[in-house]
């Protein structure tokens, strides 16, 4: 919850709800007030089973209301709300019969899903893996998928899945499902396990969908059916989960991407090297040797400014001082005193920390010259700031 203030404005009352794990470990670091939301008691089931039904003009006869009431997992609300949806979508007093008996043998959550997984399959897939496809698909997806993405990913030889095949389907799953900023995703982690046991059961099956995944990403990207933005929010993350490290270094080093991923989330950018260095031989280092033996040969000095931060703030100052002392050269020649004070500053930086203070010192006084005449009163204060910390 590090996006959540520890302390909260006086005027100001926050409820939130989680499962048992860390969120509500740091809850309770807080001190603030819980309350345990306790399981349905029988009468509670009962009048909700009622209720519930009656909103949809459907009602069940006093015995199998108590049957189902008597259930031990109907004392999980959830449990009961998706048995209940199903339960109203039987059409004849003996097939009802039978769903009752085979749900309530479903011991929990996950397992009920499990059941409502084999009847979705039963009554839209026909020939197809539609059910199995569009679950993985939803599973595999970072925050999820929009209606139109999930129509694309699903279709073949470049056009969508038509409208009249899905639209059944997700009327029938749209209960379980929930939509954030127009993304489709499950409602709760019960159904997620649920998909997961049912078609991803294995790392080498997770992986797979992963890489599904990021292959549509790459491919109507390609076509301009896709924004950057959710390029660049999916497709290194897929590429991630996958284990593409290779792939992910190639994405990571292409200069378009490296531009945008990293004005959006310097932070993001530098995890996923963390992860591929983690996860393979492949190095940053190494990716980018070329630009670090001869950063005078790069026309884009912004883009050696970005490989320097990256280098910098990942563990690498002796590479990052050659782009800095190249960078400084260049400023120089040119007359460009606005970057070049700030390039000064950067350089100084890891002269201190590698110990040489007077050239640090020496470097930071020049920069402090700079921002003077230039009037930016921002570099100055970073410029006395740092000298007062030598």
């Amino acid at each position: 919850l590090v996006w959540l203030p520890p302390v909260l404005p006086e005027n100001v009352r926050l409820i939130v709800s989680t499962l048992p794990g860390r969120p509500l470990d740091e809850i309770q670091k807080r001190y603030w007030p819980t309350l345990k939301i306790e399981l349905l008691s029988a009468d509670e089931r009962r009048k909700l089973i009622a209720e519930y039904l009656a909103q949809h003009a459907k009602a069940l006869n006093a015995a199998r209301v108590e049957r189902i009431a008597a259930a031990p997992p109907s004392a999980n609300p959830l449990y009961l709300r998706v048995l209940l949806d199903e339960l109203r979508l039987v059409r004849t007093h003996e097939e009802l019969e039978e769903r009752i008996g085979d749900y309530l043998k479903a011991e929990s959550p996950y397992a009920l899903y499990e059941k409502v997984i084999a009847r979705w399959e039963q009554d839209y897939e026909g020939d197809s893996d539609l059910v199995g496809d569009t679950l993985s698909l939803l599973w595999a997806a970072r925050r999820g998928l929009t209606e139109t993405e999930l129509l694309q990913a699903l279709g073949k030889d470049g056009e969508p899945l038509p409208r009249a095949k899905w639209s059944p389907l997700f009327l029938a799953m749209s209960d379980a499902l929930i939509s954030r900023g127009g993304l489709l995703t499950f409602a709760h982690d019960f159904l997620r396990t649920a998909v997961e046991n049912a078609y991803l059961p294995t790392e080498q099956n997770q992986q797979l969908a992963h890489l599904r995944l990021a292959e549509y990403l790459k491919q109507y990207f390609q076509q301009d059916s896709l924004s950057i933005e959710r390029l660049i929010d999916e497709l290194p993350w897929q590429l991630a989960e996958a284990k593409e490290w290779q792939r992910l270094e190639t994405l990571l080093t292409d200069r378009d991407f490296f531009e945008v991923a990293w004005q959006r989330d310097q932070f993001e950018f530098k995890a996923y090297w963390t992860q591929i260095e983690s996860g393979s031989d492949l190095r940053l280092v190494e990716a980018f040797r070329p630009l670090i033996l001869h950063p005078e040969s790069e026309p884009d000095k912004k883009h050696l400014l970005r490989l320097d931060h990256l280098l910098a703030d990942t563990g690498h100052p002796n590479e990052s001082l050659k782009l800095r002392t190249s960078l400084v050269d260049h400023f120089r020649a040119t007359g460009d005193s606005s970057n070049l004070q700030a390039t000064l500053g950067n350089q100084a930086v890891i002269l201190r920390a590698r110990g040489d203070l007077d050239g640090a010192m020496a470097l930071h006084k020049e920069a402090e010259r700079l921002c003077r005449q230039l009037g930016n009163l921002d570099g100055l204060q970073r410029t006395l700031d740092n000298q007062a910390v030598i």
